[in-house]
């Protein structure tokens, strides 16, 4: 008779213990200024792409406003991530909203949608011509003659 114990003991064990927490994001990317070419993702704290017949469509759950064209995909069962088709626009803020209508792979959903922002930096200059007007640029070689006659030229007039 010890059977009905052990089975009323973990009946009892199952009604009384916590439902799992809400399924929550654990990462997303990029955040605060990022590249133009800087990959989208957001990683959740549990599976919610298991497998190919119970794959959610990530066009549902996800979107970027402004809108941008791109390739949309689960990375693995955890993580989501989006690749724009060209570089994002220099000096543009971006929007990413994840939607709470779906269900990971214990049946648990976001609490609510999830959002978060970013901007995308411009280009960075890393040298000019010419670098000092009394001398020529490191780059001035004979194989480009007509930039270190440029330059030579500027640097004789205003020197």
């Amino acid at each position: 008779m010890l059977a009905p114990r052990i089975l009323a003991v973990l009946a009892v064990a199952v009604l009384t213990a916590e439902p799992p927490p809400a399924l929550q994001i654990l990462a997303s990317s990029p955040s605060g200024e990022a590249s133009a070419t800087a990959p989208i993702q957001v990683t959740f704290d549990r599976p919610v792409a298991g497998s190919l017949d119970r794959s959610i469509d990530p066009a549902r759950i996800f979107r970027i406003a402004p809108s941008v064209p791109g390739r949309l995909e689960w990375r693995d069962p955890v993580t989501l991530r989006f690749r724009p088709a060209r570089p994002l626009s220099a000096g543009q803020s971006y929007t990413v909203t994840i939607a709470n209508s779906f269900t990971a792979m214990d049946g648990r959903r976001l609490a609510t949608p999830f959002s978060y922002s970013f901007s995308v930096t411009g280009p960075t200059l890393l040298t000019g011509l010419p670098a000092n007007e009394n001398e020529p640029p490191a780059s001035c070689s004979p194989t480009r003659p007509s930039i270190c006659s440029t330059v030579r030229r500027w640097g004789s007039a205003t020197g």
